[in-house]
Parts: structure tokens; C-alpha cells; sequence
């Protein structure tokens, strides 16, 4: 008697829809915006690049030194630039050479750099990647003199290439 009133219980629409909950529909607007993020390491006080010594009958030996940087985008056709943020030093050339991503990129090699953005690396699509290389000289000329210590910013924009 009791298999018989379960199964009839079972059976019966109206207890089904009793049990039943309602349902809601919500539209979701779903966007991924482009990405771009980049960052420098660097030791503290930034990087110093001091030129200090010279072969005899040579022009004075250029000053370097290394870095690394990290970046993210989900950019296709994205690119690192940089400049001067003010005037650059009074004195001398400063060339900054990036390496490319791994996954992506062209790297434009040593770049002077002046107050005008400049490619450094161009073709970066889709990355995420840290430690990548990045090396700074600094190079004089004998008829430049001498000069003291001046700082200088650059800043670096990773987005469309110039």
C-alpha cells in the first residue's frame, strides 16, 4: 500500500509543479579591454651610468648597464616606446636597447633616445612576460667636456607604435 501511494505520489503533475521553483533570465554585457601594462626593475636610486675612463687615442669608453622589465597585453599589434620626459642631459647620448618578449616582438635594437617617442621593441601581440633584458649606454665625445651629474627621466609606453 505504501509503493502504491509513493508511486502515485511520484506520478501526479501537480506534485511535481509544487516542488518546481521559477526561473529568471539576466542579459550579462561582458567586455575585455586592452591590456597594457609594463614595468622596469631597476636597483634603488635608479640606473647610473657614469662615464669615467678612456683608451689613449680613443674617444671616452661609453658607461653601461642592465635591466630587466616585465609587460602585459592582450594587444595584437602592440608596441614599447620611449623618450625623454624632460630634456635630456646636456651632454652625451643615451641609447637603450629592449629585448623582444619571447612570445612576440621585434626589437629595434640600440635607440638614441631624445624628447620624440622611438620603437623599441614593435609586433608585440598577446604577451604576459617578466625578467625580459633591457641594456642602457651612455656614450661622449671628447669635444663634449665635461659635465656633473644631471638626472634624467624617460618613460616608457607600451601601446601603438610611432
Amino acid at each position: 500500500m505504501k509503493k502504491l501511494f509513493f508511486l502515485i505520489l511520484l506520478l501526479n503533475p501537480f506534485v511535481f509543479k509544487a516542488f518546481s521553483g521559477t526561473t529568471a533570465t539576466v542579459d550579462m554585457n561582458l567586455t575585455i579591454s586592452t591590456v597594457n601594462e609594463i614595468a622596469f626593475t631597476e636597483t634603488a636610486g635608479g640606473i647610473t651610468l657614469d662615464i669615467t675612463t678612456a683608451t689613449a687615442g680613443s674617444e671616452p669608453d661609453p658607461a653601461t648597464d642592465t635591466g630587466d622589465y616585465g609587460i602585459s597585453t592582450n594587444d595584437t599589434t602592440a608596441a614599447i616606446l620611449c623618450k625623454y620626459s624632460t630634456a635630456g642631459p646636456s651632454a652625451g647620448t643615451l641609447s637603450i636597447t629592449l629585448t623582444a618578449p619571447t612570445a612576440s616582438g621585434t626589437s629595434a635594437g640600440a635607440v638614441e633616445i631624445t624628447v620624440a617617442d622611438a620603437n623599441l621593441v614593435t609586433a608585440i601581440s598577446n604577451t604576459a612576460e617578466s625578467t625580459i633584458g633591457s641594456s642602457y649606454s651612455y656614450a661622449a665625445t671628447l669635444s663634449e667636456g665635461s659635465m656633473t651629474q644631471e638626472t634624467c627621466e624617460i618613460t616608457y609606453t607600451l601601446g601603438t607604435a610611432v
